[in-house]
């Protein structure tokens, strides 16, 4: 019997890039995908464009969110959908990223079943069609001192030596965003993405409340995804940046102890004024401010 899976995909003014997005998940082998587009308020006819796509297959639903409040609250919008409509299996997925045929089936094969789980794919960059392929990273390890992150993995060749190397599952801090697998249980135990953040941090402080409550988060080299990287914001865009900066200091109030929360401004001015970070500074006083509102822009 094949596993049905609810998969989650945010559109925001990105019509094509969602639309090959589905595409890829809807070419899935030995599973049932039931895809929920939600459309974070694009005002560009996405949503009538993405009907339109789509309006054959009923694999395919296209919510729309009203208002765009980031990337945690129109994905809760589609896993209350998916809980609604009784499924147990659960993938969030970024729209600028393809799967391949055995994507799905592969995580499925190496979640384990008998216990809530958040496990992620290897991620890797964008295939340029040279047969090299660079890894982005098989989970994460987090520093709750600086509010950063470790790539497991990140700038390596994603060959047969090194899969050959690595367990099917290999624990991590936090998963990406780009793909999370996850059960109703999970779900359930660790509660919605947190809606505070609006962009970036998300699924980082998930998976940190996720392995509080005893909960494995691990990543597999046995599936395959293949992401390209900040479409929709840019990658150096002052958007990017401001809620990077912003929000370290969010996850780090929210997350950290006593010592780490103490610690974080202090390093994080200094770092800043050592090197003059100049496009940084709104989002560090953001954070110093405490502002928590969404910024859209």
């Amino acid at each position: 019997m094949r596993s049905e899976i609810g998969v989650v995909i945010l559109n925001y003014m990105q019509f094509e890039l969602t639309k090959r997005c589905v595409e890829s998940v809807l070419q899935s082998q030995d599973v049932l995908p039931r895809i929920v587009i939600v459309d974070n308020n694009s005002q560009d006819g996405s949503v009538e464009n993405l009907s339109r796509a789509f309006h054959n297959d009923n694999r395919v639903t296209v919510l729309e969110s009203g208002e765009n409040l980031g990337y945690a609250y129109g994905n809760n919008i589609g896993l209350d959908y998916l809980c609604r409509e009784g499924l147990n299996l659960f993938c969030i997925l970024n729209n600028d990223v393809s799967v391949t045929n055995h994507t799905f089936m592969n995580l499925v094969r190496v979640y384990p079943h008998d216990k809530p789980a958040v496990i992620g794919p290897c991620l890797l960059e964008a295939d340029q069609g040279d047969g090299s392929v660079e890894i982005q990273s098989i989970g994460a390890s987090i520093n709750l001192w600086k509010a950063t992150s470790v790539l497991k993995f990140n700038g390596r060749q994603f060959d047969k030596q090194l899969r050959s190397r690595l367990p099917q599952l290999m624990e991590a801090d936090y998963i990406s965003g780009a793909c999370i697998f996850f059960s109703f249980q999970t779900l359930r135990t660790v509660g919605k993405l947190p809606e505070n953040y609006f962009l970036y941090f998300e699924e980082t402080e998930w998976c940190v409340r996720a392995k509080r409550k005893g909960i494995l988060v691990a990543a597999t080299p046995n599936a395959r995804v293949y992401h390209e990287g900040s479409k929709s914001v840019g990658k150096s865009s002052k958007l990017l940046t401001y809620y990077l900066n912003r929000n370290s200091f969010l996850f780090i109030r929210r997350n950290g102890s006593m010592p780490q929360r103490i610690f974080f401004p202090i390093y994080r001015l200094l770092r800043f004024a050592i090197k003059r970070e100049r496009n940084s500074w709104y989002g560090i006083l953001a954070g110093l401010r405490r502002e928590e509102g969404v910024a859209n822009g």
